[in-house]
């Protein structure tokens, strides 16, 4: 009898324990200051801009993956995601890294520290790029056109 008594006091403190330990699970994750989005499902993304819920991430994205998509130029409004530190835009059929506007959105993402643009059209970088991207530590660029690179220094 006295296993069964123990093995019930056991289940008790188990219990006991559990509403305790979703309570600080529930706060924890409302409390999660960093988010990953991939969006990535080539046959039914077909996007050519960024959705209203990538952009209203802001600051706490850090990771984006849109990558199979119809992405011709970077849009403009990525350079909004600033606590951006992944991106990846591989499979699209990005000719330049600069927006539609001629910007450079990616100079916005100063703590971006890995950029992924395989498999795409690209044939140069832009000037700024080795200016603004100084917490760059992973460039992947193959599968591209010819890609020059141009590099200030100082």
């Amino acid at each position: 009898m006295g296993t069964s008594s123990s093995r019930s006091e056991r289940y008790q403190s188990h219990t006991g324990i559990f509403p305790k330990l979703l309570k600080a699970l529930i706060s924890y994750l409302k409390s999660v200051t960093h988010a990953k989005i991939v969006i990535n499902n080539p046959r039914d993304s077909f996007l050519s801009d960024l959705p209203p819920r990538v952009l209203a991430k802001g600051k706490v994205l850090r990771e984006l993956d849109i990558s199979h998509n119809l992405f011709a130029q970077l849009p403009a409004k990525i350079a909004t995601l600033r606590g951006l530190e992944e991106l990846r835009i591989n499979h699209n059929s990005l000719t330049s890294l600069e927006s539609d506007q001629g910007e450079d959105p990616l100079g916005a993402l100063t703590g971006l520290k890995y950029l992924s643009v395989k498999n795409n059209q690209l044939e140069q970088l832009p000037e700024s790029f080795s200016v603004n991207l100084t917490s760059l530590t992973s460039l992947r660029l193959c599968n591209n056109k010819y890609v020059v690179f141009t590099f200030k220094c100082c």
